[in-house]
Parts: C-alpha cells; structure tokens; sequence
C-alpha cells in the first residue's frame, strides 16, 4: 500500500487556502456613509474670577464630515457683543476646555453665556448656551464697623469686579441716598460717610448696587457691602488765641439731647454731651492750664482735635491796686481790666498774695474790682501776686508800702461830750477810719494832713476808752489795737443868766457836755421841767416854767446814761 507523505498534505492545503483568498481579493469592496450627525454639548462653565473663565465643553460624538474649525460662541450681558473663540479645525470626541479672559471684567453678578460650535464642510454644528454669573467679588470686614459721621470707611477685599456703574447706598433710607466713592481699587474701598446721615448710635447697611444711568445690564440684586454703627462727632471753632470767659462754639453732628455715650473734652474734664446751643463757657470746669485740649468720647474712640485752645494770658497791666500804702489788715480794692474776658466767673478761684502772705477777705465788688484784706505784715514794701488756676502767678509792676497804723491824741486833756479830739498820726489819704467807743460808731470818715480829727459825741462819763478802726462803708472796719483812754468828766454848769425872771423869760445856761442834751439831759427850774429851746456843746435855752414857785429856786440837769445829775452852784430867783 502505498503511503502518504505528510509533508505532502501540508502543501496541498496551504496552496487551497491561497487559492481562496486570491478569489476573494479579486472581488470588488463596497463603502457604506456615515449619516449620524455630529453632537457636542456645552457644559457649565469653570474657575469663574473676575476676567477668567473656564469654559466647558464635550464632543459626544464625530462623524466624517470635513471640519473646518470648531471652538466657543461667547455672549455678553443680555447677549450683547458676541466674541467668537476659535480653536482650529483638529478636534476629537471628548472634553473641550478652553481658559478664557475677557477684554473687560466681568460686570458683578450680571448673566453671561456661550456656546460651542464646530464648523465642517457641510453645516455649522453647535451647542445649546450655557449661562454663567460672575461674583469674584467679597469684602474683609464682617462684623458691625463704627464709623464717625464725616469720616471715610475704608474696606478692603476684592472690588476688581466693581465698575463706575456701580453706585453705594445706605438700605431702608427714604429717599434714598448715595454715598460718594472716594477711592476704589482692585483691594480697597474708601467711602465717604456724610455728616447728616443719621444720629449717634444708629445702625445702618450699605449695599453696592446698579446706577440707573449706566450701561445695560442685568444685574438685578444689591449686594450688601457693610454694616455699619454711626458715631455722632464734634467740631471745635478754634480759631488762634481766646479769652477764658469768651464761649467757646462748636457745631455737633448727629447728637441729640439725652444721647448716651457720648462725652465732650474739656482739658482734663470729661463732660456729658449738653447743647447750649453750640456753645460751651469754660467757667465752673477748674481748668488748671492755658493750654486746653478739646474732643470728645464717642462711645468707641476718644478724639482730641489737633489744635488746643491757647488761653490768652493777663498781663500785669489789668490789675491796679487803689492804695499803694497801706495799713496791715486794712481791705484794699483791686481793679482789673475785662476781668470776666479773663476769668469769667471764675474770678472766685484768684488768690492775692502781699509778699509771701496770702490775703483773705476777697468779695467781688462791681464789674471791675474785688476787695481784699492786707495781711498782718510788718513795716516795708511787698510784692503784690495774684495767682490763678489758668495761669499760674502774675506779679504786679508796682509794689505795695505796708505801714503800722500809729497816732496821738494832740492836747490830750479832758473832753466832755461834743468836744473835737485831734488824733496825729501816718494815717493815709482816701482811706475811711472809724472811731468807736463802747462798741458805738461816733465817727466815720477820713483823715487830712495826716490828722484825724472827730466830736464825741457819746461817751459814758470818766474814763473812756476809744479804738481807731481802718475801713468802713462798704466793709466791716478793723480795729488793729486796744486805742488810748480818755477823760470825761460830764455836764458840767458854768453859770446862767440873767440870774432872775418870769414865767416864760429864756435863761440861757453856759457850761460843757451839753451836746446831747435833746435825748438825753433834761433841764430843771426848781423842781419843774423847762422846756429847752436850742442849745449847743456850750449853751442851752430855756423857758421859764409858767409853774414854778417864787423864790430862790436851784438850777439843775439830770442826765441818763450814766443816770446822775448836775446842780449849778448859784440859785435863780422867780418872780
């Protein structure tokens, strides 16, 4: 039997299988069109800042037509201004990101939207749009911020997105107010807040909002922008040197009486808010400097105002005393020039120093003057020193002669009551002196060519003792010393005549003491009252009483303080 080789059959179905596939190249291909369309859908845009946008985009299906470019369709606000972005005629199925930054920044929450797109040789293929809003927009400051009326707020943040078309306003105001943007960059903003916004303590929201005059947007929302606390303020009319009793004006915003937590500044003085109608007068505060710091305490900060109030200070030619010599103890008067522009009532806090010594007794005496007492100082000359809270010490230009009140009774002698009494003495012109005995004033008034000379007019009878007292008038006098003893002898009858007479003739009696005789002495004819008809230290007058007996009848005076009585040595004979 003959075998098969099989190596033979190997090449036997090799050369079959060619042979098929040599047949089937030979028969001619058939190529069947694509006839899905293609598909690209835009996707919600990314990584949205102020001028960049990512936008987003995925081909979900190519077929073979011929693509002649493809990329995205950008709109802006209310579909305005279109802006074609192209990306070549290569694309592929799949995502399609595109980074794109705007010519201009984006308008604050307004709506933009786009569209992808691929162009080919038979139609323009694209996607539904996509919107988008755009708020890169924030402010650092969250909490409740004070600021003063007046003043500029500063916020920081991101305002890159705010345009000239943006305006501030202050919520829930009627009518509505804007507020002016003094500055504004990418990272800041500074606000002006106005003076008459609102009152002290107030609280209020600023939005950022659309002007109405601006471009066309569709930008609906307002966009809070700060909550802010109002704070009142104060404004000084400091205007270069001033008096302390001038008022000092001031002009306040958004304070009304009855506010809390609101204090004005008065040199170290802190103040309740008070309107006096735009003043304050410095009188009554103690203000110990004359350099005075101004401002006030608004509840958060304490605002001194820059310029201090200078006080304008007195010089030494306001003040004149009226004595240049003078007794110690004795009140002298000072005068002044404007004292109230000076001091305002304030004057009741000025200390007068003779010397070292201080003076006591001062009492306010007219507009211009005050009265003051010198102190106990020995014989010399002083200077004269007023001091004051405001402005520290002020020496007089002219100094002041202290003199020890002395005199002497010239022609000392017995005095009965109306006699003079001459004193000699320092005593100093246009100064008052009193001469008192037995706590009676029997003389006031001055003294001339350094004598003092006065009646005495009452005195109890023997040895009497009088004081000189400086002063009077306007004040109580002071009596420096114990004064000197005198003798009063009393009434004293001398003679009368004639010696005889009716009833109804005048006697007329000589004698002393007889001043007094109104009050004080009756005149007797025997032992009926006469009626006295004028009389002098020296002298009486009498009638004759119509009752009297006839005879030798004595003739005498009985006096009451002291009580006693004086009988004339010789008798009067009645017919």
């Amino acid at each position: 039997m003959k075998k098969i080789n099989v190596h033979s059959l190997f090449q036997i179905f090799f050369y079959a299988v060619m042979g098929f596939a040599w047949l089937g190249c030979s028969t001619k291909e058939e190529i069947i069109p694509d006839t899905k369309s293609i598909q690209i859908e835009a996707l919600p845009a990314g990584n949205v800042t102020a001028s960049i946008v990512t936008l987003n985009a995925e081909v979900q299906y190519l077929n073979d037509e011929v693509i002649l470019d493809h990329g995205f369709m950008i709109m802006g606000v209310n579909n305005s201004n279109p802006e074609k972005v192209s990306l070549g005629k290569t694309v592929k199925a799949g995502p399609i990101n595109l980074e794109y930054k705007s010519k201009s920044v984006f308008e604050l929450d307004a709506y933009y939207s786009y569209y992808s797109y691929i162009q080919t040789e038979k139609q323009l293929h694209q996607s539904k749009s996509i919107s988008f809003t755009v708020k890169d927009f924030w402010v650092d400051q969250q909490s409740v911020l004070p600021i003063t009326l007046g003043d500029t707020l500063h916020l920081t943040g991101n305002f890159e997105q705010l345009s000239n078309y943006n305006i501030v306003r202050v919520s829930n105001m009627y009518p509505q107010r804007e507020l002016s943007i003094v500055k504004r960059d990418k990272k800041f903003m500074d606000i002006l807040i106005p003076k008459d916004l609102g009152n002290h303590g107030q609280n209020m929201t600023i939005l950022v909002s659309k002007s109405n005059n601006g471009q066309n947007s569709n930008f609906g929302r307002e966009q809070s922008l700060a909550n802010i606390k109002l704070l009142g303020k104060v404004e000084f009319n400091v205007n270069g040197p001033h008096y302390f009793g001038d008022d000092i004006s001031y002009k306040s915003y958004g304070i009304r009486w009855g506010v809390s937590n609101f204090n004005l500044i008065i040199g170290n003085r802190s103040l309740s808010y008070f309107d006096d109608n735009g003043k304050i007068n410095l009188s009554g505060l103690n203000i110990t400097q004359q350099s005075i710091r101004l401002g006030y305490y608004n509840g958060v900060d304490t605002i001194i105002v820059k310029q201090k109030l200078e006080l304008i200070r007195p010089n030494q030619d306001i003040f004149e005393t009226t004595n240049a010599v003078a007794h110690p103890r004795q009140m002298n008067t000072m005068r002044f020039t404007d004292l109230f522009r000076y001091f305002g009532s304030d004057y009741y806090n000025m200390k007068i120093f003779v010397g070292d010594s201080l003076s006591s007794g001062l009492s306010y005496y007219g507009p211009d003057s005050m009265h003051f007492q010198i102190p106990s100082l020995a014989d010399g000359s002083y200077k004269i020193t007023i001091n004051t809270p405001q402005y520290g010490n002020i020496v007089l230009k002219k100094p002041i002669e202290i003199k020890k009140l002395k005199y002497e009774i010239q022609n000392k002698m017995p005095y009965y009551i109306g006699d003079e009494i001459t004193l000699k003495g320092n005593f100093l012109e246009n100064t008052n002196y009193v001469i008192k005995i037995n706590d009676f004033e029997i003389f006031s008034g001055a003294a001339k060519n350094s004598m003092l000379k006065f009646k005495l007019w009452n005195a109890d009878f023997g040895k009497e003792r009088f004081q000189v007292g400086i002063g009077g008038g306007d004040y109580y006098p002071i009596y420096p010393d114990e004064g000197e003893t005198i003798d009063v002898p009393g009434i004293r009858i001398d003679s009368f005549s004639p010696a005889s007479g009716y009833a109804g003739d005048i006697v007329t009696i000589t004698g002393r003491g007889f001043a007094n005789m109104y009050s004080m002495v009756n005149v007797f004819v025997g032992d009926v009252s006469a009626k006295v008809i004028s009389y002098n230290n020296t002298s009486v007058k009498i009638y004759v009483p119509i009752t009297v007996r006839k005879g030798l009848v004595p003739v005498r005076m009985m006096y009451y303080i002291p009580s006693g009585e004086v009988v004339a040595s010789q008798k009067f004979e009645a017919k």
